[in-house]
Protein backbone atom coordinates (compact mmCIF):
# COMPACT_ATOMS: atom_id res chain seq x y z
CA UNK A 1 0.00 0.00 0.00
CA UNK A 2 2.87 3.03 0.59
CA UNK A 3 4.42 1.88 -2.91
CA UNK A 4 1.34 0.70 -5.04
CA UNK A 5 -1.67 2.73 -3.20
CA UNK A 6 -4.23 1.55 -1.22
CA UNK A 7 -6.53 -0.18 -4.60
CA UNK A 8 -6.35 -4.00 -4.40
CA UNK A 9 -7.30 -4.02 -8.02
CA UNK A 10 -4.08 -2.29 -9.28
CA UNK A 11 -1.75 -5.15 -8.78
CA UNK A 12 1.42 -4.07 -9.87
CA UNK A 13 3.42 -6.68 -11.84
CA UNK A 14 6.47 -4.60 -12.55
CA UNK A 15 9.76 -6.81 -11.12
CA UNK A 16 11.65 -3.77 -9.57
CA UNK A 17 8.56 -2.34 -7.31
CA UNK A 18 7.94 -6.37 -6.35
CA UNK A 19 11.41 -6.95 -5.25
CA UNK A 20 11.02 -2.97 -3.34
CA UNK A 21 7.78 -3.93 -1.55
CA UNK A 22 9.60 -7.21 -0.73
CA UNK A 23 13.16 -5.59 0.41
CA UNK A 24 10.33 -2.90 2.93
CA UNK A 25 9.08 -5.87 4.25
CA UNK A 26 11.74 -7.92 5.30
CA UNK A 27 13.39 -4.69 6.78
CA UNK A 28 10.00 -4.07 8.83
CA UNK A 29 10.01 -7.65 9.97
CA UNK A 30 13.62 -7.61 10.98
CA UNK A 31 13.20 -4.26 12.98
CA UNK A 32 10.10 -5.41 14.90
CA UNK A 33 10.46 -6.08 18.57
CA UNK A 34 7.91 -8.24 20.51
CA UNK A 35 9.33 -6.18 24.07
CA UNK A 36 11.60 -3.86 24.07
CA UNK A 37 13.42 -2.60 27.23
CA UNK A 38 12.79 1.01 28.64
CA UNK A 39 16.11 1.51 29.43
CA UNK A 40 17.74 -0.67 26.66
CA UNK A 41 20.47 1.28 24.61
CA UNK A 42 21.17 -1.20 22.65
CA UNK A 43 19.42 -2.93 19.18
CA UNK A 44 18.12 -6.87 20.22
CA UNK A 45 17.38 -8.50 16.74
CA UNK A 46 16.03 -12.13 17.18
CA UNK A 47 18.08 -14.74 15.13
CA UNK A 48 14.85 -16.84 15.57
CA UNK A 49 13.11 -14.81 12.62
CA UNK A 50 15.85 -12.95 10.69
CA UNK A 51 14.88 -12.59 7.17
CA UNK A 52 17.48 -13.25 4.18
CA UNK A 53 18.16 -9.45 3.30
CA UNK A 54 19.58 -8.40 6.48
CA UNK A 55 21.93 -11.15 6.67
CA UNK A 56 22.74 -11.26 3.13
CA UNK A 57 23.91 -7.72 3.50
CA UNK A 58 26.08 -8.29 6.54
CA UNK A 59 27.67 -11.09 4.89
CA UNK A 60 28.59 -9.58 1.84
CA UNK A 61 29.53 -6.38 2.92
CA UNK A 62 31.81 -8.45 5.67
CA UNK A 63 32.79 -10.76 2.58
CA UNK A 64 33.87 -7.84 0.35
CA UNK A 65 35.50 -5.44 2.87
CA UNK A 66 36.69 -7.49 6.16
CA UNK A 67 35.82 -4.43 7.99
CA UNK A 68 33.66 -4.47 11.16
CA UNK A 69 33.16 -0.75 11.21
CA UNK A 70 30.95 -1.02 7.77
CA UNK A 71 28.79 -3.86 8.92
CA UNK A 72 28.52 -1.68 12.21
CA UNK A 73 27.30 1.33 10.44
CA UNK A 74 24.10 -0.36 8.02
CA UNK A 75 23.37 -2.38 11.59
CA UNK A 76 23.17 0.81 13.15
CA UNK A 77 20.49 1.97 10.58
CA UNK A 78 18.55 -1.22 10.95
CA UNK A 79 19.75 -2.43 7.40
CA UNK A 80 21.47 -5.59 8.46
CA UNK A 81 22.88 -7.89 10.89
CA UNK A 82 25.00 -7.29 13.56
CA UNK A 83 29.43 -7.82 12.89
CA UNK A 84 29.01 -10.63 16.05
CA UNK A 85 25.82 -12.29 13.99
CA UNK A 86 28.55 -12.25 10.86
CA UNK A 87 31.04 -14.12 12.85
CA UNK A 88 28.91 -16.61 14.05
CA UNK A 89 27.00 -17.28 10.91
CA UNK A 90 30.66 -17.37 9.50
CA UNK A 91 31.98 -19.78 12.41
CA UNK A 92 28.62 -21.78 11.89
CA UNK A 93 29.55 -22.99 8.19
CA UNK A 94 33.58 -23.49 8.74
CA UNK A 95 32.45 -26.17 11.57
CA UNK A 96 29.24 -27.14 9.31
CA UNK A 97 32.40 -27.90 5.88
CA UNK A 98 34.71 -29.58 8.38
CA UNK A 99 32.46 -31.92 10.13
CA UNK A 100 31.74 -32.72 6.66
CA UNK A 101 34.60 -33.33 5.15
CA UNK A 102 35.15 -35.11 8.43
CA UNK A 103 32.61 -37.48 7.49
CA UNK A 104 32.75 -38.32 3.88
CA UNK A 105 36.37 -39.26 4.84
CA UNK A 106 37.79 -37.12 1.85
CA UNK A 107 38.04 -33.22 0.80
CA UNK A 108 35.78 -32.23 -2.18
CA UNK A 109 33.79 -29.63 -3.15
CA UNK A 110 31.05 -28.37 -0.93
CA UNK A 111 28.85 -27.66 -3.76
CA UNK A 112 29.37 -31.34 -4.73
CA UNK A 113 25.83 -33.24 -5.13
CA UNK A 114 25.51 -36.61 -4.20
CA UNK A 115 24.05 -39.30 -6.92
CA UNK A 116 25.49 -37.55 -9.56
CA UNK A 117 28.63 -38.98 -11.92
CA UNK A 118 31.43 -36.38 -11.69
CA UNK A 119 34.58 -36.25 -13.37
CA UNK A 120 37.20 -34.40 -13.05
CA UNK A 121 40.75 -33.76 -15.56
CA UNK A 122 43.65 -31.94 -14.63
CA UNK A 123 46.42 -30.77 -16.83
CA UNK A 124 49.75 -29.40 -16.36
CA UNK A 125 49.65 -25.37 -17.33
CA UNK A 126 52.72 -23.91 -19.35
CA UNK A 127 53.45 -20.69 -16.99
CA UNK A 128 56.17 -19.43 -19.24
CA UNK A 129 54.59 -17.11 -22.36
CA UNK A 130 58.20 -17.20 -23.66
CA UNK A 131 57.61 -20.84 -24.60
CA UNK A 132 57.20 -21.86 -28.22
CA UNK A 133 53.90 -23.94 -27.11
CA UNK A 134 52.32 -22.08 -24.46
CA UNK A 135 48.49 -21.05 -24.66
Amino acid sequence: MILGGPSIGTHSSNVVESQSILTISELLQFNCAIRRRKDADEIYHSSDIEPPLPIYLGMVIHAETRKKDLVHKPFSLGLCISYDRVMNISTAMGHFICDRFQNDDGVCPAKLCGNILTTGAVDNIDHNPSSNTAK
